[in-house]
């Protein structure tokens, strides 16, 4: 049993994004069970902003936390089994 990119994709239910400064993104998945997971990104300069790069690094970052607790949750199950 394992974890794969694949696996937490078909996790994912919504992503969305808010702009919290002119140059701060912040994208929240939102997974089938309802747990949600956030990922920012933040510019230097507001007037060199591009949303769509930030949208893709708050992505990114809120993905990656996804890693962890499934890991946890699937060691979990796995050590009741006694395997």
């Amino acid at each position: 049993m394992g974890i794969t990119k694949e696996f937490l994709e078909d996790q994912v239910q919504s992503i969305k994004y808010h702009y919290l400064t002119k140059r701060m993104t912040v994208c929240i998945i939102t997974t089938s069970c309802g747990f949600e997971f956030l990922g920012k990104s933040a510019g230097v300069d507001e007037d060199n902003f591009d949303a769509e790069i930030g949208q893709k690094i708050s992505y990114e970052n809120a993905f990656n936390s996804m890693w962890e607790p499934y890991g946890l949750a699937i060691r979990q199950l796995m050590y009741e089994a006694g395997t």
